[in-house]
């Protein structure tokens, strides 16, 4: 839990949070689940939620903004509800949860005209219009419990026109994180941008105490050796309770998605989740049209309908692999060549999963370089019965290999890209180099290009 300025939280409220934190627990199956730990910005198409497997969406609710987007107060004075209201009964209805933006400046009470990202003229009117949207949403029948003070605050984004990022803090987060905090609700930090830094963030933070009104700590685009440094600074020490990166992606390399996802959802496993809103990322964004349609989650045919983009079709094939159940991190493997767990994003790895009391999932990213200086990846895991059958699927589908298990061979069979026997209370899985398919799945300054594969071992 936070360190926080103190306040007196009636006992009553105590028992419903931790009745909703178990209710949550419940409903997704236990804290660590993939669908605790993915969202997306807006949301997707209905037709492509189930398969997606998402758990949170986030959306501005905009102070003055143009249709077709939510904005509650399109003139001073008139408050405008009904498509806020609409989008969160619709979310809840499918059981996802809402992060509501609280942003920008109405065009009419900003301190300088035409910068609506900048502080207002008049504070209070800010006040008045976070007061209303937290006061609302926090209540029956929304409900919702995280609100996300602007987004990607810093005059090097351009989402921020103050005339110091440090203004920020003073004229919009504090006065919002206060509201927020007097509803009983948990404050989410604006969305950090990759274009300034860790330390910069940390600054922040420590302007003026802001991390004492901070719960959530949401970074955009970063590479995951910051989710260390931001835990080691402000999580492990008990100053805040969660990180966020609530917008990754945007990206047209095909392998991006599972080769950044597995490395944290894994990390996180390793690093005390124990809150299921305690780690998550959100992919921006859930639709896209034209060129823009193969970066995000889905988007439309030929015909106009959604469907899954080549990211959300990697998506549904994790999810179908992890989801619906409590994940916890296994080790209990040996893998040939030696191909240790890693958040280094262009780094061969493998992650061990346990997914429930129903199987084994062991996630292997591997590049160019190890493939042509081995054979064959070989794999063993000591068992005491030899499991009926294993899958083995590519990261995006297309191919799923089942073998089964041959408790009788006590070699490998030649010929084969793909064998499984169990002997000596030990299944052995070999699996030739040339099975694995290679894509890119990263191309910053030079191209990275990784084969993804699951090995799915079924009790």
């Amino acid at each position: 839990m936070c360190t926080k300025p103190m306040r007196i939280i009636p006992i009553a409220f105590v028992i419903v949070l931790l009745s909703s934190i178990s209710q949550a627990a419940q409903l997704d199956g236990g804290i660590n689940t993939l669908r605790n730990f993915i969202g997306a910005v807006y949301a997707p198409p209905k037709s492509a939620n189930a398969s997606l497997g998402l758990g949170w969406v986030r959306m501005p609710f905009y102070w003055t903004g143009a249709q077709p987007w939510i904005s509650v107060e399109p003139q001073r004075g008139v408050w405008d509800w009904s498509a806020a209201d609409d989008f969160v009964l619709q979310e809840r209805r499918r059981k996802i949860e809402v992060l509501p933006i609280l942003c920008y400046t109405a065009s009419w009470a900003a301190a300088t005209p035409g910068k609506t990202m900048g502080a207002p003229k008049n504070e209070r009117a800010w006040e008045d219009y976070v007061q209303h949207v937290v006061s609302r949403y926090s209540r029956a029948p929304f409900d919702l419990k995280y609100f996300q003070v602007w987004n990607e605050p810093t005059i090097q984004a351009g989402f921020w026109q103050g005339h110091t990022n440090l203004d920020f803090i003073d004229q919009i987060y504090l006065p919002a994180a206060k509201i927020i905090r007097e509803h009983h609700c948990e404050v989410v930090f604006g969305g950090w941008p990759c274009s300034n830094s860790m330390q910069e963030l940390s600054k922040e933070l420590e302007w003026h105490d802001a991390w004492k009104y901070t719960d959530i700590i949401d970074i955009h685009y970063d590479p995951l050796t910051d989710w260390q440094y931001l835990y080691d600074r402000w999580i492990k020490t008990g100053k805040c309770e969660g990180l966020w990166q609530t917008e990754i992606g945007f990206v047209s390399f095909p392998n991006y998605l599972p080769n950044y996802y597995i490395r944290p959802l894994y990390w996180a496993l390793q690093h005390r989740w124990r809150h299921p809103n305690q780690y998550k990322l959100f992919w921006y964004a859930s639709w896209g049209a034209g060129a823009d349609g193969e970066k995000c989650l889905t988007q439309n045919d030929p015909h106009g309908n959604p469907i899954l983009s080549q990211h959300g079709s990697r998506l549904a094939v994790l999810n179908s692999v992890l989801g619906n159940a409590t994940l916890s991190d296994w080790n209990g493997y040996r893998i040939d060549p030696p191909l240790t767990p890693s958040i280094d994003e262009e780094q061969p790895a493998s992650f061990g999963f346990k997914r429930g009391n129903a199987s084994f999932i062991i996630a292997m990213i591997l590049d160019k370089a190890t493939l042509d200086a081995h054979g064959t990846i070989q794999i063993d895991i000591p068992m005491n019965h030899s499991p009926s059958n294993m899958e083995l699927e590519s990261c995006d589908g297309s191919r799923i290999l089942h073998r089964n298990i041959d408790a009788n061979s006590v070699a490998e069979r030649p010929g084969l890209d793909v064998d499984a026997y169990y002997a000596q209370k030990k299944l052995h899985i070999s699996i030739r180099s040339d099975y694995f398919k290679m894509e890119e799945a990263r191309n910053y300054g030079h191209v990275w290009n990784a084969a993804i594969e699951y090995l799915v071992i079924k009790r």
